[in-house]
C-alpha cells in the first residue's frame, strides 16, 4: 500500500509526505460521519464519485472500487483523488469491515485489496493479441479481422464470445481484445487460453522481452498493469470491464450457483404440487375461463383486458407467464398459468370455424376516439441507464434496445437513443409500423409498462431514484414539450386523433378496420356502411357489446364523415352496383343500365327469382328514376353537374384550376425563412381526399414567403377536387373570407381556390398565377369543351360515313369472292373423284403385286430351312473338328512362346552386343583423337624443348666466352670486357623482371580466377531469386535443356482424341527426356565451316530419324533445340539447367541486366508501401 502510495505521488508531482497528510486528513473525516459511506445493510457510496453507477455499490465492489482508483497509474486521475481513494479504502477495510456482519460482508478479511501478491483479473475476463501481422494499403495499416482471429481461437477450442481488433487513427493497431464468457467457463478458458501460449514461449513476458521482429502472435489474460497502462489497450479494459479478483470472482460464481439451485429447487417443489392441481380445478369448473363463443378470461390475472382475451392470445399470455424468468412472478403463479396453457390446449381446443375479435378492437378498447397521438405510431423510454466516460455520457444502443422489446413480444420498426451535446441523454423513441398492428404493439407495450407500475404516471410522481426503465405512447403533451423528445417527435411524426386516422384508412382502403379477416376485404362506400348497420343491429350471441358498439361508431362515422365529404356525386358515379346481386357476372354498371337491369329483374315472370328479389328491384327502379337518373343530362358528366352545383357560370377563376394555400409557418434558420416543402403539403392534401396535381410553395429572395400554390387537373374531377378543397377550409373557417377578416395570428392554415381578384394582385401571388394560367369564366370553358365536342362529333361523322364506303367495296369484294370459290369448289369435286378411281387402280394392282411377293416368300422360306438343316449337319461335323483342331493350337502356342522367349533373349543380347561395339567404337575413336591430341602436344613440347636448351646452349657459350674474355682481359682488350659485363648485367636485370612479371601474371589469374568464381556464385543467387518471381519482364529465368511440350500435344492430336492425346503426348516427352539425359547418347558432331568449328545434328542418327518421320518436324525441331541447349550450357551433367536469358533479343543475359530487373522491382515494392 506504501508503494501505490508513492507511485501515486510521483504521477501526480506532489510530495510523497503531502500525499499522506491528506490521506489521514480524509481518513478522520470518514471515520468521524462527515462523508455518508453506507447507505443500507448491503448498499454502499462513494462520496468522491456521485456519479459511478448512481452511488450504488456492493461492499466487495466500492473496496475494489477504492483500491483500484487508489493505486492506478494514470495521468487523468489527480494525487488528491487518488488519496482519497486510499483513505476509503482504510476505512472500509479497517472500520466497516470490523463492525459489519451479513450476507454483504465478505467472509474473510479484505487482504487481497493490499495483498500484491493476489492478482488482479480485468472482469468480464479479457484476453490481449498482441503482433498481428499489419500492411499499409490505400494509406491505412489493415489487418486480420476480428471474426478470422475469433474463429482461429475456436478452432483450438478457446471459444471466445468476440475477437475485436483496436484501430487507432493511423489504422488496425496490430492489438487486439478477446472476451470470454462473464461466467467461471469463460474465465477457465481464458486461462488456458494464457497458459497454451505461455507454453509455446509466445506470453507476455516473452512479448516484453523480445529483442527482434517475429511473425507470430503473443497472447495474455488482461491484469491490472494492462488496465493501468496509458495506450489504447489500457483505454479499451476500462470502458469494457474493471478489476477483479480471482477470490471475488469464485465467491461471486459461488453466490449465483447457490441461488440459481435454490430457485429451481423451490420452483420444481411448487411445480409439482400447483401445476396438477390448478390444472384440476380448471377442469371441474371451479374457475370461469370462457366468457362467450370469442370471449376468455384469465382467472389469475384479474386486472388484464378487463378479463376479456381471444383464445389465442390467452394461450399465448398462460404461455409467457408460465415460461418467464421475472422476478416479478412467484412460482404459485408461473404454475398456475402453466396449468391454464394445458387445459386450453387440451380441454378446449381452437376451431378455426370461430371469429376471434381483432387485436385492433382490444387496442382500441377504452381509448377517446378524439384523443391526439403522434402518428406514425411513437414510444418513448425514459430512465436508460448512462456512464460519464472519456468526458461524455454513454448508454445502450437502440440496436439492444429494440433486440430487448423483440424478446418482450413488441415488434418495433426501429429504437432511436436521443443524443445532445453531453451525450446520451437516458431517452430513446421507439418507432411502430404506421398500420393497425403498429398500434396494437404500440398499445400493448405502453399497457406492459403501466401493468408493472413504470407507466408515465408513475415516471412523473417517482421521488427516488430508481434504475428501471420507463415507458408510453407518445401524445400531445409530448409533441408539444419543449425539450428533446418534442424536438425529434415534431421532426418524425404530427399529431393525429384515432377517429381521424380510422377515417384515413376507410377512404384508402374501404375496410373494416374491426372485421380484417372478413371474406370481402374491401367494401364499396354503400356496402360498407350496411355491413357496420348490421352488424351494429344484429342480436346473434356471437357478436361481443363491445364490437356492436364498434360498428354503431363507424356507422356514424361513415354517415357524418365520409358521406359529407363525398356527398350526392357517390350516388352520380360511372360506375354504380346492383346492392342485391353481389355475385353477378359485371358487377359495374351504368345509370341507365342499372336503371334497365333493375327494371327487367323487376318485371320478370322467371320462377328462378322469389317475390322479395323482384320487389327489390322495383323499389331501386323507382330510387333510381327519382333521385339519379333525373340529374343526369345528356351533354356533361355527372361529376361535372356536380361540381357546378350553386356556382355562378360567369364567374372568373384562373384555369387551369388552381387553389391557393397562405399562413404556412416559417422558420428563421441560417438568415433564410424556411418553411413546408410542397411535396409535404401535397401529401396532405392527398390523404385528404383534395387529390392535388402538384403544390408549389411559393420563395421570394430565397425566403419562403408562407404561401403556396396548389395545382388541381385540368378536367371537371380536377374542379370538382377544387371546389372541396375550398368548401373544406370554409366549413372549418379558414377561408379567404377568414383570412383576409383575421386581426391576431393564428397557427392553422387558410386556403381558397384563386379568382381574378388574386389573378390581378401585384405580389408574388399574382406573379406564379400569371405564369401558370390565364382566367377563364366556366361558362367559356363549357363553350370551348362544346366546341370540341362538336368538332369531335363533326370527326367521327366523316370517319363513319369513310367507313361504310369501305364497307360497300368489302361487300363486293366478298361477292366476287363467293362466286370464284363456287367454282372452285366444283373443280375440287371433280378432280378428288379422278383421284379416287385412280386410287382404286392403285390399289388393286399393289394387292396383287403383295399376293405376288408373299408367295415367292414362301419358297424362300422353305429353301431357307432346307439349307438350314444342312448348315446345322456341317456344324456338328465343324464342332467335332473344332475340338482336335483346339488340341493342335494348343501345343502350337507352347512351341510358339517358347520360341518367343528365345527370340527375345536372343534380341536384348543381340542389342546389348549393338550397344558393347558402339561403346567400343567411340572409344576407339576417343582413344584414337586423344592419341593424336597427345602426339601433337608431344611435338609442341619436343620443339618447345629444342628451342630451350638451344637457347641455354647459347646461354653458355656467351658465358663462357665473357670468362674466356675475362681471362683475355690481361692480355688487352678491357674495354671489350667492360661491355660484356655491362651486358651481362643488364640481361640478369631483364631475367629478373621477367620473373617479377611471371609472378604478377600468376596473382593476377588466381584473383580473375576467384572474381569470376564470385561472379558465377552472385548469377546463381540472381536466378534462383527471379525464378520464385514472377516479373513481367523481358530478363527473366529460362531452364536450358527442357522440351516444349506443345508440339507433341498438337502432334498427338491428329492422331487421337483429347484424352489419349494428352496422356500419349506426355508419355512421348518424358521419354525424350531421359534421352536427353542419357550421356551414352550424343547425336552431335563438331565440322569445320569457314575455317570455324561449328556443331550439328547428326543426320543419320536413327532415333531422330524415327521421331521425325513419325511426328513431323515441330516435335523434331523440340527435340534438336533442347539437345543444343543442354550441350551448351550443361554438356557434362545432360540435366536441364537454369540460366538468365534475355527474351527480346533470344541470348544469355548479363549479370548487369539481371540486377537492374530486381532493383526496379524493389523499388516498384517500397512505392507501393510509401516508402521514400
Amino acid at each position: 500500500m506504501a508503494s501505490s502510495v508513492k507511485r501515486s505521488s510521483c504521477n501526480g508531482n506532489v510530495p510523497d509526505s503531502i500525499t499522506k497528510k491528506h490521506m489521514s486528513k480524509m481518513y478522520k473525516e470518514l471515520k468521524n460521519g462527515k462523508h455518508q459511506v453506507k447507505l443500507s445493510a448491503q448498499a454502499y457510496t462513494c462520496p468522491y464519485c456521485p456519479n459511478k453507477r448512481k452511488g450504488e455499490f456492493g461492499y466487495v465492489d466500492i473496496l475494489q472500487h477504492a483500491s483500484s482508483i487508489g493505486a492506478c497509474n494514470s495521468q487523468k486521475r489527480t494525487a488528491k483523488d487518488k488519496a482519497n481513494h486510499l483513505a476509503l479504502a482504510k476505512y472500509l477495510a479497517s472500520d466497516i469491515a470490523t463492525r459489519d456482519e451479513g450476507p454483504s460482508k465478505p467472509s474473510k478479511p479484505i487482504s487481497h485489496v493490499y495483498d500484491a501478491r493476489e492478482e488482479m483479473f480485468v472482469w468480464p475476463c479479457i484476453g490481449v493479441i498482441a503482433n498481428i501481422p499489419i500492411s499499409f494499403v490505400d494509406g491505412r495499416y489493415v489487418g486480420e479481422s476480428g471474426s478470422e482471429l475469433r474463429d482461429r481461437l475456436a478452432s483450438r477450442g478457446y471459444d471466445p464470445t468476440r475477437v475485436r481488433p483496436l484501430w487507432n487513427y493511423h489504422g488496425h493497431s496490430g492489438i487486439a481484445i478477446v472476451e470470454f464468457q462473464n461466467d467461471w467457463t469463460g474465465f477457465t478458458r481464458a486461462i488456458s487460453f494464457e497458459k497454451d501460449y505461455e507454453a509455446n514461449n509466445h506470453g507476455k513476458k516473452n512479448w516484453l522481452s523480445m529483442n527482434e521482429e517475429k511473425s507470430d502472435l503473443y497472447a495474455w489474460v488482461a491484469r491490472a498493469d494492462d488496465y493501468n497502462a496509458n495506450n489504447i489497450v489500457g483505454e479499451d479494459l476500462r470502458k469494457i470491464g474493471d478489476l477483479r479478483a480471482k477470490s471475488d470472482i469464485m465467491k461471486e460464481e459461488a453466490l449465483k450457483a447457490n441461488k440459481q439451485q435454490h430457485s429451481l429447487q423451490t420452483s420444481s417443489a411448487i411445480n409439482d404440487h400447483f401445476v396438477l392441481t390448478k390444472y384440476k380445478q380448471l377442469k371441474n369448473g371451479m374457475h370461469q375461463i370462457k366468457l362467450s363463443d370469442q370471449a376468455y378470461t384469465c382467472p389469475y390475472c384479474f386486472k388484464k383486458r378487463k378479463g376479456e382475451f381471444g383464445y389465442k392470445d390467452l394461450l399465448q399470455h398462460a404461455t409467457a407467464v408460465g415460461s418467464c424468468t421475472s422476478e416479478k412472478r412467484n412460482a404459485k403463479e408461473k404454475a398456475s398459468h402453466i396449468a391454464l396453457a394445458m387445459y386450453l390446449e387440451c380441454d378446449i381446443p381452437f376451431g378455426n370455424d370461430l371469429s376471434l375479435p381483432s387485436l385492433e378492437v382490444d387496442a382500441l378498447a377504452n381509448l377517446d376516439g378524439n384523443e391526439l397521438f403522434v402518428w406514425p405510431w411513437i414510444g418513448i423510454i425514459v430512465n436508460i441507464p448512462t456512464s460519464f466516460i472519456d468526458g461524455r455520457y454513454v448508454g445502450e444502443s437502440g440496436s439492444e434496445l429494440r433486440d430487448q422489446l423483440a424478446s418482450r413480444g413488441f415488434d418495433s420498426m426501429r429504437v432511436r437513443p436521443l443524443w445532445n451535446h453531453q451525450g446520451h441523454s437516458g431517452t430513446a423513441v421507439v418507432e411502430f409500423h404506421s398500420d393497425w398492428s403498429g398500434f396494437t404493439n404500440a398499445m400493448s407495450f405502453e399497457r406492459d409498462y403501466e401493468a408493472n407500475h413504470h407507466g408515465k404516471k408513475n415516471w412523473v410522481e417517482k421521488n427516488e431514484v430508481q434504475s428501471n426503465l420507463y415507458a408510453w405512447v407518445a401524445r400531445a403533451s409530448d409533441y408539444n414539450s419543449n425539450n428533446i423528445v418534442g424536438e425529434n417527435l415534431r421532426n418524425i411524426g404530427d399529431l393525429r386523433t384515432i377517429s381521424d386516422i380510422m377515417g384515413e384508412e376507410a377512404r384508402k382502403t374501404n375496410s373494416c378496420p374491426y372485421c380484417p379477416n372478413t371474406r370481402m376485404r374491401d367494401f364499396q362506400y354503400r356496402d360498407l356502411l350496411q355491413h357496420a348497420n348490421a352488424i351494429a343491429s344484429c342480436s346473434t350471441q356471437r357478436r361481443t357489446a363491445r364490437d356492436k358498439e364498434n360498428h354503431v361508431a363507424l356507422a356514424k362515422y361513415l354517415e357524418s364523415r365520409i358521406a359529407a365529404v363525398a356527398g350526392p356525386s357517390d350516388h352520380n358515379r360511372d360506375e354504380m352496383f346492383c346492392p342485391y346481386c353481389p355475385d353477378t357476372r359485371t358487377r359495374g354498371f351504368q345509370c341507365i343500365d342499372l336503371l334497365q337491369h333493375a327494371s327487367s329483374i323487376g318485371s320478370s315472370s322467371s320462377q328462378k327469382r322469389t317475390d322479395e328479389l323482384k320487389e327489390n328491384h322495383r323499389e331501386l327502379a323507382k330510387y333510381l328514376e327519382s333521385n339519379i337518373a333525373a340529374g343526369a343530362g345528356p351533354s356533361k358528366s355527372l361529376s361535372e353537374g356536380d361540381a357546378l352545383a350553386n356556382h355562378d357560370r360567369n364567374e372568373i377563376f384562373v384555369w387551369p384550376w388552381i387553389g391557393v394555400v397562405v399562413n404556412i409557418p416559417t422558420i428563421f434558420i441560417d438568415g433564410h425563412y424556411v418553411g413546408m416543402s410542397g411535396s409535404k403539403l401535397r401529401d396532405q392534401f392527398t390523404s385528404r381526399g383534395f387529390n392535388p396535381r402538384r403544390v408549389q410553395a411559393l420563395w421570394n429572395n430565397k425566403d419562403h414567403s408562407g404561401m403556396a400554390v396548389v395545382e388541381f387537373h385540368k378536367d371537371w374531377c380536377g374542379f370538382n377536387n377544387a371546389m372541396s378543397f375550398e368548401k373544406d377550409y370554409e366549413a372549418n373557417h379558414r377561408g379567404k373570407r377568414n383570412w383576409l377578416a383575421k386581426n391576431e395570428d393564428e397557427s392553422g392554415l387558410y386556403a381558397w381556390v384563386a379568382r381574378a381578384d388574386d389573378y390581378d394582385c401585384n405580389n408574388i401571388l399574382g406573379e406564379n398565377l400569371h405564369k401558370i394560367g390565364d382566367l377563364r369564366t366556366i361558362s367559356d370553358i363549357m363553350e370551348e369543351e362544346a366546341r370540341k365536342t362538336k368538332k369531335l362529333v363533326g370527326d367521327l361523322v366523316n370517319i363513319i360515313e369513310a367507313k361504310k364506303a369501305h364497307l360497300l367495296k368489302m361487300e363486293k369484294k366478298l361477292e366476287e369472292t363467293e362466286s370464284s370459290l363456287c367454282l372452285l369448289f366444283k373443280e375440287k369435286v371433280k378432280i378428288h373423284e379422278a383421284y379416287s378411281a385412280d386410287m382404286k387402280k392403285i390399289e388393286t394392282g399393289a394387292r396383287d403385286h403383295f399376293q405376288k411377293i408373299f408367295n415367292d416368300h414362301e419358297k424362300l422360306k422353305f429353301q431357307l430351312e432346307t439349307q438350314k438343316r444342312d448348315l446345322d449337319l456341317r456344324g456338328q461335323e465343324l464342332m467335332k473338328r473344332e475340338k482336335l483342331n483346339e488340341i493342335e493350337r494348343k501345343k502350337l502356342a507352347e512351341d510358339l512362346e517358347q520360341n518367343a522367349v528365345k527370340n527375345c533373349s536372343l534380341q536384348a543380347a543381340a542389342e546389348e552386343q549393338r550397344k558393347v561395339d558402339e561403346k567400343v567404337k567411340k572409344l576407339a575413336e576417343e582413344h584414337k583423337k586423344q592419341k593424336e591430341k597427345l602426339h601433337t602436344r608431344i611435338i609442341q613440347l619436343e620443339t618447345q624443348l629444342d628451342a630451350k636448351q638451344a637457347l641455354q646452349l647459347e646461354i653458355e657459350q656467351l658465358r663462357g666466352q665473357l670468362s674466356v674474355m675475362k681471362y683475355m682481359g690481361d692480355e688487352g682488350d678491357l674495354e671489350t670486357l667492360y661491355k660484356v659485363e655491362f651486358l651481362l648485367n643488364a640481361l640478369k636485370e631483364k631475367e629478373g623482371a621477367l620473373g617479377d612479371l611471371q609472378a604478377l601474371n600468376q596473382t593476377l589469374v588466381v584473383q580473375e580466377r576467384k572474381r569470376n568464381d564470385e561472379l558465377q556464385d552472385a548469377r546463381k543467387e540472381l536466378v534462383n531469386i527471379l525464378k520464385d518471381k514472377s516479373i513481367s519482364s523481358h530478363i527473366g529465368v529460362k531452364r536450358m535443356g527442357e522440351i516444349d511440350s506443345k508440339p507433341f500435344h498438337d502432334a498427338m492430336k491428329m492422331k487421337y482424341n483429347e484424352a489419349e492425346a494428352h496422356e500419349r503426348a506426355t508419355e512421348l516427352c518424358s521419354l525424350w527426356e531421359e534421352y536427353l539425359r542419357d550421356p551414352e547418347w550424343h547425336p552431335i558432331k563438331v565440322i569445320n565451316v569457314n575455317g570455324k568449328h561449328q556443331a550439328v545434328i547428326m543426320e543419320d542418327d536413327e532415333k531422330l530419324r524415327e521421331l521425325k518421320e513419325n511426328y513431323g518436324d515441330g516435335v523434331y525441331n523440340a527435340v534438336t533445340k533442347a539437345l543444343f541447349e543442354i550441350n551448351e550450357y550443361n554438356p557434362s551433367g545432360r540435366y536441364i539447367t537454369s540460366e538468365l536469358w534475355n527474351y527480346d533479343e533470344g541470348r544469355r543475359a548479363s549479370l548487369k541486366e539481371g540486377a537492374s530487373v530486381l532493383l526496379k522491382q524493389l523499388k516498384l515494392q517500397k512505392r507501393k508501401m510509401g516508402i521514400n
